[in-house]
């Protein structure tokens, strides 16, 4: 049995049925193979969880890629990006992050730090080369301005994540709206006229 088909069922049923509640007999039974089979390439249910995060964010990390060498413009490539992104969220998905958050802290903690050096590193590049395309304010600070940019996300999609499920519930906005007002409103406030005409003739499509 690959090793990575296995990696790749196992996330479809944490995404289905949550991370707590799918057991490795459940992926096991699922995969029809023996429960051994598993602990042949993982030593536990973390280790297992662990190669799936990795997973999903190299793939995560090669379509943003992708997307970028579709256009030369930055705040094109980032409008991409987001429109990506809207396409593909999921409140499964969020859910299955909140379990591991919750069951498998060190797993998460691990990521979360990792991602986040990356994630600050891309976007500071980002926003320097926005600025040298005149698409982005040059009184920026690039640094400061893609700290506050993913704290705002962080703090958003994983400290408040589940009152923020309970409250779009509430006042009846989805998930989709919430992201997608998050990423477009700061990218206006930091947008020059060019950066804002993208913007519009984006929305315009």
């Amino acid at each position: 049995m690959n090793k990575q088909h296995i990696v790749d069922e196992a996330m479809k049923l944490f995404l289905l049925q949550g991370v707590k509640s799918t057991t490795m007999d459940d992926i096991a039974k699922h995969l029809g193979i023996s429960k051994r089979t598993i602990y042949e390439n993982f030593k536990d249910k973390s280790d297992l969880l662990n190669e799936g995060i990795n997973m999903m964010h190299g793939s995560e990390m090669e379509e943003s890629e992708n997307l970028r060498k579709q256009t030369d413009n930055v705040m094109e490539a980032m409008l991409l990006n987001i429109k990506r992104k809207r396409e593909q969220f999921s409140r499964r998905k969020m859910r299955m992050l909140l379990d591991i958050k919750r069951y498998y802290p060190a797993v998460y903690a691990e990521h979360a730090n990792r991602d986040a050096e990356i994630g600050l590193a891309k976007l500071s590049e980002l926003f320097e080369t926005g600025i040298r395309q005149g698409v982005f304010r040059e009184d920026i600070n690039p640094k400061t301005t893609a700290f506050l940019f993913s704290e705002q996300a962080r703090l958003l999609f994983t400290e408040q994540a589940e009152k923020w499920e309970i409250e779009t519930e509430k006042f009846d906005f989805s998930g989709v709206q919430v992201f997608e007002d998050l990423f477009m409103n700061f990218l206006r406030g930091i947008a020059t006229p060019k950066g804002l005409e993208i913007i519009i003739k984006n929305n315009n499509k």
